[in-house]
């Protein structure tokens, strides 16, 4: 797991790198979107890795991650498409 760990921080670092590297484009906003995607799965991931007891024998963390991954994913594929769409647009 601790490798795990270590590949998702690489990985985040890396897409804060390229957010901060493109913010000076004329992308603009779009740009720091995957800032904050990476804040919210930091968060989100938090709870896989600071597991803790089920509240009600229901609710535990691993549900609270499944329920976090849908904002997630869905703000994430409007930033690709986005991106798409400003690639296409002609220089």
């Amino acid at each position: 797991m601790a490798a795990n760990v270590v590949v998702g921080i690489a990985q985040n670092i890396l897409w804060i790198y390229y957010s901060l590297t493109r913010s000076k484009s004329d992308r603009g906003f779009w740009a720091w979107t995957p800032v904050l995607v990476v804040v919210y799965v930091s968060c989100a991931m938090s709870l896989e890795i600071f597991d803790f007891f089920p509240i009600v024998d229901a609710l535990d963390a691993h549900a609270l991650w499944h329920a976090a991954t849908v904002p997630m994913v869905h703000t994430f594929l409007n930033l690709a498409n986005v991106d798409l769409c400003l690639l296409r647009l002609p220089s």
